[in-house]
């Protein structure tokens, strides 16, 4: 095609122009150029037989990246026959017809309407739905080291009439190519289950997918209220559509706007008017932040934010905001590249402490400037003007300096540096909100942001092409769940290949532009190349998408929950731990499918005429009955509630209640009822819970060096030799055949009891040993005096095919001579 030609021309041309911020991993240089190889069939595949002899067709959701080279097998927990999509209105959702190919092949698919199943005349056109062929990039090695295969991965989603026209709805004998089948669900679509079907075309035959939508009784805002800056270098985008003309980036911002994301920047301009003019615009479409450059000035040798510049510019805004009365001053935002990744880069001594102090200055400048001006004290012109006060300055660096892989940063004067009391807002990776303590560090700031660029990887949430769709929409949650507004990302359309290598010939190959790690860098694909008008998005944007839905679905949760006085946070999170705990994803896309089917049945349930509020979920633990949950509940006046199907009884307008882990599936399962309304909810908390007491122990379970034992106050307290050595270890093995016998691929923890019958301090080591792999050291921690609970939680994820069975749990103890073996308990998943 000449203008692949042309475009690889440019590429090759502009390439030594090209730039990268720091982004704080390794330089790995993968020359992989392995895009998939699509042979020229053009219009030559003749497909003969019946539609089974050439193909597999099959359905998985849109959460599972389905990679071609792999097989259905590898599939089969996610793999359907039918498309089931729940959502709300005016909602995204998505899945995926996977035709896997026994003969090389094209395919189309066609959608039909959607019929309500309860009331024929209420229907979701088929005008709201789009059809993309998904395109496939190869991954050479797995970069996020999470145990994905290599092969190749989904990406590129070509709407379906431009794969056709360039024949890349092509799949291979052997492979898998799949649609990708967006759904709109309109604001005034009546809620229900609606049904209709997809046809899968192949040659002169077709297969029939049927189509099931549960549409929820809730509508989701317009309104995108958390902020994100998703930088978008315009020259990159013109030098690969071939077009240097505004419309051209106005359709990539727009594009961009329809996923919840920011794009616009000021970071170059001429024209401050012509700038608040296509801001204004992409704010009315939807965008809900503004990046602005303030311009520089040079203080002190460094060259920090001009107070000049941002006189001009947040004035511009502040007269336009007058004039439409509409506050666009409050979508402002500066995130400062000039001290990007402090954690990684050694700047001056002085050069980040300049830039933050000068920032102060201006801004308060500015907010005294624009004060005074006598156009501004109309009650909108003060909102207007206190909003000056929150504009933040969005640095990208952890609160702790010992998170920094260098140095910490430092003052003038060569002393370290605290952003303590300034006015500034940190911005960490993930890897930097691991506990509620270290996400507190961020609560002194005016908002909280976050962004993820290259690393960290597993088990960290990212945007990179091998890792899960689950982790690319987690981030939103995170957001929503820990109070965070903002999400940066330093590069939507990163079409070349860094480190000084200009060898890039197609925009849509090459996982791995230089950087070590695969789609790091991009969520977008030039259209040209395909005569797509505007941007190409990938599954990866999707997820994205899904992620942002959620987190504005999470906050109205939080603020229906406030409106009536409650706290939402112990339910957020006991849905959310479902795939992710902390800042680690933890599950794939089932758990996180089943998280989402939770949040949108506890909105729901929320918001409806029997206003179920569940409030406290608490894990209740002790040595005695092991675990169980305590949780309270409210519904609205005049309503029943109903746990397990038990009637239960409030006591002050509250219902407090208890849910045992005595079966082999524990739910939390409530019914609310109001009239003609009913509102359920079920959460699963857990498998059955065993318990095996003290005194079922004796000396015979016991082997190693050993003087004595005896039971006394429900422990059995084993007496260990003196060690040769003195400084060695006391070591002893439990071997318990009732117990070590239910261990295996159900198990989800392990939790003994040990008793340290002295006033000081002992460590203690515990030890798995496998029938067919022998022992491995699990865990190691504190023994304080008293009783200490362990938990050994790695029994969830051990590969059992691999290790066998459990022979003996050991341990080995420093400081003590004596010790108490007490309850036991085996959790199942």
């Amino acid at each position: 095609m000449k203008i692949v030609k042309k475009l690889t021309a440019l590429l090759l041309a502009a390439a030594a122009s090209v730039s990268i911020s720091a982004c704080g991993g390794d330089d790995n240089k993968n020359k992989n150029k392995g895009g998939i190889k699509y042979p020229n069939y053009g219009e030559e595949i003749v497909v003969k037989g019946d539609f089974s002899s050439n193909a597999e067709v099959w359905v998985a959701t849109a959460s599972e990246k389905i990679i071609a080279t792999e097989s259905k097998q590898s599939y089969a927990k996610f793999a359907s026959n039918t498309i089931t999509v729940s959502a709300v209105k005016n909602e995204y959702e998505s899945a995926q017809i996977v035709v896997s190919a026994k003969n090389n092949l094209k395919y189309t698919v066609e959608l039909s309407d959607l019929t309500h199943t309860q009331d024929a005349s209420a229907k979701i056109t088929k005008d709201n739905f789009e059809i993309f062929t998904q395109q496939y990039i190869y991954v050479a090695s797995n970069s996020h080291r999470n145990g994905m295969p290599t092969g190749y991965y989904p990406d590129a989603l070509l709407p379906q009439a431009n794969a056709v026209a360039y024949h890349k709805n092509v799949v291979q004998a052997g492979r898998n190519g799949a649609a990708w089948v967006q759904f709109y669900i309109p604001k005034e679509t009546k809620a229900g289950v609606y049904t209709g079907s997809a046809k899968v075309v192949i040659g002169d035959d077709s297969a029939t997918v049927p189509v099931e939508v549960k549409v929820y009784d809730y509508t989701l805002s317009d309104e995108t209220t958390s902020k994100s800056v998703f930088r978008q270098p315009e020259g990159d985008i013109q030098r690969c559509e071939l077009d240097y003309s505004e419309e051209i980036l106005e359709k990539y911002n727009l594009y961009m706007a329809k996923h919840r994301l920011s794009t616009y920047s000021m970071e170059n301009y001429t024209s401050i008017e012509e700038e608040v003019e296509k801001a204004v615009k992409l704010v009315q479409a939807g965008m809900s932040t503004i990046w602005c450059g303030f311009g520089t000035q040079s203080q002190g040798g460094f060259s920090v934010t001009s107070s000049q510049g941002m006189k001009d510019v947040v004035l511009a805004f502040a007269l336009r905001s007058l004039e439409d009365e509409y506050d666009y001053v409050a979508h402002l935002v500066q995130y400062c590249a000039r001290i990007d990744e402090p954690f990684f880069i050694n700047y001056a001594n002085g050069r980040v402490e300049a830039e933050v102090k000068w920032f102060q200055i201006a801004l308060q400048e500015t907010y005294d400037y624009i004060a005074a001006d006598e156009r501004f004290q109309t009650e909108f012109g003060k909102q207007v003007v206190e909003s000056i006060k929150g504009i933040p300055n969005i640095v990208t660096d952890y609160y702790e300096m010992d998170k920094h892989r260098s140095k910490p940063v430092l003052r003038a004067d060569g002393t370290e540096y605290s952003y303590a009391g300034e006015d500034v807002v940190l911005c960490p990776k993930p890897d930097g909100l691991d506990s509620a303590e270290e996400r507190a560090q961020y609560d002194q700031f005016k908002e909280k942001w976050l962004y993820t660029c290259n690393v960290p990887v597993y088990p960290y949430p990212t945007y990179h092409i091998d890792d899960t769709m689950a982790s690319h929409a987690s981030l939103g949650w995170m957001m929503a769940e820990y109070d965070f507004v903002g999400n940066l990302y330093w590069h939507t359309c990163a079409w070349y290949v860094v480190n000084g290598s200009s060898d890039l010939e197609d925009p849509y190959a090459m996982a791995d532009r230089g950087i070590g790690i695969n789609g790091e860098g991009w969520l977008l694909y030039p259209g040209k190349m395909y005569e797509v008008d505007g941007p190409v998005g990938s599954v990866r944007l999707k997820a994205i998408l899904d992620g942002n839905e959620d987190y504005e679905l999470i906050r109205d949760l939080k603020d229906l929950y406030a409106e009536k006085g409650e706290d939402a946070s112990d339910l957020i999170n006991s849905i959310s731990k479902l795939f992710y705990r902390e800042s680690s994803i933890t599950g794939g896309s089932l758990e996180y499918e089943q998280a989402r089917e939770l949040l949108l049945a506890a909105l729901c349930a929320a918001n409806s005429e029997t206003g179920l509020i569940i409030g406290d979920i608490e894990k209740v633990k002790d040595e005695n009955s092991g675990e169980s949950y305590k949780v309270s509940a409210k519904v609205a006046d005049g309503a029943e509630l109903y746990s397990s199907g038990e009637k239960l009884t409030a006591n002050g307008g509250v219902y407090t209640f208890m849910v045992n882990l005595d079966k082999d599936k524990n739910s939390l399962d409530l019914k609310a009822v109001k009239g003609s309304t009913t509102s359920a909810f079920s959460l699963y908390i857990g498998g059955k819970m065993t318990k095996y007491s003290a005194d079922t122990l004796d000396l015979t379970m016991f082997t190693g060096k050993i003087d004595d034992g005896s039971l006394e106050d429900g422990y059995f307290f084993v007496t260990a030799s003196a060690p040769e050595n003195e400084n060695d270890r006391r070591m002893i093995n439990l071997e318990y055949e009732d117990a070590f016998s239910l261990l295996g691929a159900m198990t989800k923890s392990v939790r003994i009891y040990v008793y340290n019958p002295t006033d000081t301090t002992a460590e203690i080591t515990v030890f798995a040993e496998y029938s067919d792999y022998g022992k491995v050291s699990i865990t190691t921690s504190v023994l304080n005096p008293g009783a200490n609970e362990i938990n050994l939680d790695v029994f969830g994820t051990v590969n059992w095919a691999e290790r066998g069975s459990v022979d003996a749990i050991s341990f080995s103890v420093k400081g003590l001579d004596v010790y108490g073996i007490g309850n036991i308990f085996v959790f199942n998943k």
